[in-house]
């Protein structure tokens, strides 16, 4: 089965087959026109998240796996070109569940304890910080705006929604005395549900629009200068 997969802008792709081969986790590389451009294995982790670099060039993986009897992260960044690993960078008792590329071969991480950018070295910073019970929603817009959603200290009534630009520069915090529903970001835009109301927000911060929905909102996505809700 296929547990990742992932495409770049220009049509390359990448999955993940679990139980493969040999492997735990398998991975394919492959162009816009179906060449296989790279292939790779690991016997005992599990990969349960992938980027694609823009040019296709490179493709980071998050990994989870256990070292000395405690559960680790690691974000492995390969060329495609090259078998052995540009980089391969640890995060003890965490857990990374999403990657974005941001320029080069730096790697934004997204764990359940905070938010990492990792540099062509492997070597990473953290940008933003919280604790596994405060964090609730997040989006991630490739080369755009980025979201957490935070319950500040577990409270839900006390909730936060930090909004990242494409660099992963803090842009904006808003913060609310309800529980947030959800949140979704575009390239220039962030939308934040709070149960039957809707704001919208652009890069600055400055809110565009409101709406009152009868319902529950759960869900939502940008089209262009549209917002769908679910």
């Amino acid at each position: 089965s296929i547990t990742v997969a992932t495409v770049d802008k220009k049509g390359n792709y990448a999955y993940v087959l679990n139980e493969d081969g040999g492997f735990q986790s398998h991975l394919y590389v492959y162009s816009y026109n179906g060449k296989k451009l790279f292939e790779w294995g690991s016997a005992q982790d599990y990969c349960i998240g992938a980027a694609l670099s823009d040019n296709g060039k490179n493709i980071a993986l998050s990994m989870l796996g256990v070292k000395n009897g405690e559960y680790i992260s690691k974000v492995i960044c390969f060329n495609v070109k090259d078998s052995e690993a540009v980089y391969t960078a640890e995060f003890p008792d965490c857990t990374v569940f999403r990657l974005e590329f941001l320029s080069g071969k730096n790697v934004a991480a997204f764990t359940d304890n905070g938010i990492y950018v990792i540099d062509k070295n492997g070597k990473a910073q953290k940008s933003a910080e919280y604790a596994p019970t405060e964090l609730m929603h997040s989006s991630v817009t490739d080369k755009g705006l980025s979201a957490i959603a935070l319950a500040s200290h577990g409270n839900t009534k006390d909730s936060l929604l930090n909004v990242f630009d494409k660099r992963m520069k803090s842009s904006f915090i808003l913060e609310y005395n309800s529980e947030i529903m959800n949140a979704r970001t575009s390239d220039k835009f962030t939308a934040v549900l709070l149960g039957d109301r809707i704001e919208v927000y652009n890069s600055k911060g400055e809110k565009t629009g409101s709406v009152e929905i009868d319902e529950k909102c759960t869900d939502a996505a940008f089209a262009g200068r549209n917002l769908f809700v679910f």
